[in-house]
């Protein structure tokens, strides 16, 4: 009876629950790459939602490993929502579910504005009905009420839709899990048509008409358009195509993005780290996709590639000078990449000689892991005669001695990994360096 009397007090003093009350809110933890737009998504939430659970700055972004509530399967406002009535989409992509519940397997993906309609209700999910037929379970909290501002269609899972592989190098196996022999292996960036999904694999076929199965998690939406690389010094990364969006990431000069979507005058872009997010056209420099170089070289540098031959070296060899040209390609694709100490790993993040020792280590070349024993190996090189490929070191940065390597890109510049601003392109002249310019070693 005393029980009683309590709830019945607390209710007295506290009024009925509030529809914004969250029940059965998750622990998630950070991981690389994540931005509250992809948190969000990931979990069939906003990131309004996300934000009001975790008390945080949509303009801030997520630091590694933060600990954060997400809604769990019973998360929602606690009203239903009343069958047969008209929604429509109000987040950029939704989730289309076969059974209420964020563990139930997506059948199709909804884009913004798609109208719908409600079919019934389990809180705090619906099942809707759109125009072509497709059925399914969504969050009640990602539908809006009215028939919707435009007449997009859901995006069936295994129906012909064109996609691209996600991952760096992506395993195709011959059945939908990783007990199923290799087929071949794909790179990022490869265009492929889906053909059917299955307990997290999809079917896949690819332009030169191999089909396997590939992760889902690995396989992304669109379709590769071009490249881009930041005109200024810094540019924001935003969830939408508008200035309104928050910002998921930042860019940094000169650094190379892939645009994968055009809607206006915005692009939608992924960084060497795999986030992905919006750029304004303006601030960029587009490069289309036949018209992009392999070699992953700003447009415009043809120095480049010249550069291996047009100084030093005595290999007289074409091939051995593209070969040097291969490695800065390489080292190229992880700018932006965040710094790690003591680390070696584009998932992890990079220290300055993890960086050297890992790039090299691509091209069969290996080098001690610390910058100081880098230094003892090989023959040293004046700077008037610094070839692509070349270690250039630098002394007394964080501690006395030699303390920080890089690898000679060509034009003056060398690409290394900052601890400030991560893997980037640094001119030699830059009077930080300058001053602490140590030397420089070839090993190739």
């Amino acid at each position: 009876m005393r029980y009683c009397v309590l709830l019945a007090g607390l209710a007295t003093i506290c009024g009925p629950l509030s529809e914004s009350v969250v029940y059965g809110a998750m622990p998630y933890r950070v991981r690389e790459g994540d931005s509250l737009w992809l948190v969000a998504r990931r979990h069939d939430t906003t990131v309004k939602e996300l934000c009001r659970l975790n008390d945080l700055d949509p303009d801030k972004p997520l630091h590694l490993h933060q600990q954060l509530s997400v809604p769990g399967a019973a998360a929602a406002a606690s009203h239903s929502a009343p069958t047969g009535k008209h929604r429509y989409v109000s987040e950029p992509f939704v989730n289309v579910r076969k059974a209420p519940g964020t563990e139930s397997a997506r059948v199709a993906l909804a884009r913004l504005g798609t109208p719908c309609r409600v079919v019934r209700a389990k809180d705090p999910w619906v099942q809707v009905r759109f125009g072509n037929g497709v059925q399914g379970w969504v969050r009640q909290d990602l539908l809006k009420e009215g028939s919707g501002p435009s007449p997009s269609r859901p995006v069936k899972l295994g129906s012909g839709e064109k996609g691209y592989v996600a991952g760096t190098v992506v395993n195709v196996r011959s059945g939908p899990g990783t007990s199923f022999d290799k087929v071949t292996q794909s790179r990022h960036g490869a265009t492929l048509w889906i053909l059917e999904r299955t307990g997290g694999w999809m079917q896949v076929r690819f332009g030169n008409g191999v089909t396997g199965w590939v992760a889902q998690e690995l396989v992304k939406l669109g379709q590769k358009l071009g490249y881009a690389y930041v005109k200024g010094e810094v540019l924001n990364l935003r969830a939408g195509p508008a200035a309104r969006y928050g910002k998921v990431g930042q860019l940094t000069q000169s650094q190379k993005v892939t645009v994968y979507k055009r809607k206006g005058d915005w692009l939608r872009v992924q960084c060497c780290s795999g986030q992905f997010g919006w750029v304004a056209d303006w601030l960029v420099k587009e490069v289309p996709l036949a018209s992009s170089s392999t070699s992953g070289a700003h447009p415009g540098s043809s120095a480049w590639s010249g550069d291996s031959r047009s100084r030093g070296g005595g290999t007289g060899s074409g091939g051995r000078s593209g070969s040097f040209s291969n490695l800065i390609a390489t080292a190229l694709r992880y700018r932006g990449i965040r710094y790690s100490f003591g680390s070696a790993s584009p998932r992890r993040g990079f220290d300055c000689s993890g960086f050297v020792s890992y790039v090299l280590g691509k091209h069969g070349v290996s080098v001690p892991r610390s910058a100081r024993e880098q230094y003892g190996r090989g023959r040293s090189v004046s700077r008037s005669a610094l070839r692509q490929g070349d270690l250039v070191f630098f002394k007394n940065t964080y501690r006395a001695g030699i303390s920080h390597v890089g690898l000679y890109a060509g034009n003056g510049r060398f690409i290394h990994a900052s601890s400030s601003r991560g893997v980037r392109l640094t001119n030699l002249g830059d009077p930080y360096y300058r001053n602490r310019y140590a030397g420089a070693k070839r090993v190739l």
